[in-house]
């Protein structure tokens, strides 16, 4: 069973989510995924994104009403667009202070 615990921009509240996630309206959320690489399929696809450096990833689509105003997406774009992102965001921010570094590394890898 997948359980991971997003927090909910929208309704700004933190969920828990047992399940595969099936988009049918806008999303927008900060997974934590403690280093977890996440697993994206549509009915012709299976990506895996891997990322380093974070233990946080967002996923968002607009659905329908955003991408009317939107200039760098048509009207029906949501329905083949899906943003997945690693982060450092919410309680993965990181710090850097004067002299350190911290790398963010992400990689996708597609499948057919």
């Amino acid at each position: 069973m997948i359980i991971l615990w997003y927090y909910d921009t929208l309704t700004q509240s933190t969920q828990r989510q047992k399940s595969s996630l099936h988009i049918d309206e806008e999303i927008d959320r900060v997974y934590f995924t403690q280093g977890q690489n996440i697993e994206v399929h549509d009915a012709t696809h299976h990506t895996n994104v891997e990322s380093k450096g974070s233990l946080s990833v967002v996923i968002w689509n607009p659905w329908k009403v955003k991408p009317i105003a939107m200039t760098d997406m048509s009207d029906d774009g949501y329905k083949s667009m899906l943003c997945v992102e690693t982060s450092n965001t919410l309680e993965d921010t990181q710090r850097v202070e004067v002299g350190q570094t911290h790398s963010l590394e992400v990689h996708y890898t597609q499948k057919t």
